[in-house]
């Protein structure tokens, strides 16, 4: 099977790997459908990265845990509808964000 390997920043392959079977009794197999990468990303380019990645439908869960506004807007960028954003982050200084550009995307 094809899957995604990480060789660190800005090396990612896809390499043949063993399919994957439970040999033990504890052993679970988790199908990771959509990951992102990391919002500090230096190069500015994260939230175009993600929609690349996902052919420009987003993802289902973003997990914002820097606690700056800015961070929270690249969470708002590749979120996908329907999708959630998990706001777990904190700054030391007063800030806000607003919800931009979701309209009927928000669900409840």
């Amino acid at each position: 099977m094809k899957a995604l390997v990480f060789h660190g920043p800005n090396r990612l392959a896809f390499e043949d790997r063993p399919k994957l079977a439970i040999e033990q009794a504890t052993d679970a197999i988790v199908r990771i459908t959509t990951t992102t990468i990391c919002g500090t990303d230096l190069d500015g380019k994260a939230a175009e990265r993600v929609m690349a990645l996902t052919h420009a439908a987003g993802v289902d869960v973003a997990i914002e845990a820097v606690g700056l506004p800015a961070t929270f807007d690249i969470c708002q960028a590749i979120i996908a509808p329907g999708g959630r954003i998990a706001n777990v982050g904190f700054t030391p200084n007063r800030s806000s964000s607003t919800l931009k550009g979701f309209g009927p995307r928000i669900s409840r």
